[in-house]
């Protein structure tokens, strides 16, 4: 027996590159990143944060404790 029907690995290899190893090259020419988890993600505020009103301070009227 030949030893590339033996050994399976070798005889997925053509013959004219008999040392390198074909898997070792990748088919993509980026690297595949894992998608991000969405239960790690940062909260975006704390919930210490202080709510900052959608106008001007100066525009909104004080309140006065009586």
């Amino acid at each position: 027996m030949d030893r590339f029907e033996r050994d399976s690995a070798s005889a997925a290899r053509p013959p004219e590159f008999p040392d390198c190893d074909p898997s070792a090259q990748p088919d993509k020419a980026y690297p595949e990143a894992p998608a991000p988890n969405p239960d790690r993600q940062p909260l975006r505020t704390s919930p210490e944060a202080p709510v900052l009103p959608d106008s001007h301070p100066e525009a909104t009227p004080r309140e006065y404790p009586e």
